[in-house]
């Protein structure tokens, strides 16, 4: 018949239906993993402005007192 040339091989989605987000069309998940994105900018940079950007404010100001010797942080506590 006709309908049958449109069937996939599971027999479930026709041609053009896209799997679920997270599944594969034969029915396996797809992993999703890794680190997110701000935690992989902050891990490939140096930058105390790129900490402060992904929320890492800790690792910020020890990047400005390791590097500059800023040991007074109120004013920037004050603006985050």
């Amino acid at each position: 018949q006709d309908s049958d040339i449109f069937e996939s091989d599971t027999g479930d989605m026709m041609d053009g239906d896209e799997p679920e987000v997270g599944h594969a069309a034969d029915g396996l998940v797809v992993p999703v993993g890794g680190q997110d994105r701000a935690a992989i900018w902050v891990q490939n940079s140096s930058l105390a402005a790129d900490h402060f950007a992904a929320g890492n404010f800790d690792t910020a100001m020890q990047l400005l007192n390791r590097q500059i010797g800023v040991v007074n942080f109120a004013p920037i506590k004050a603006m985050a």
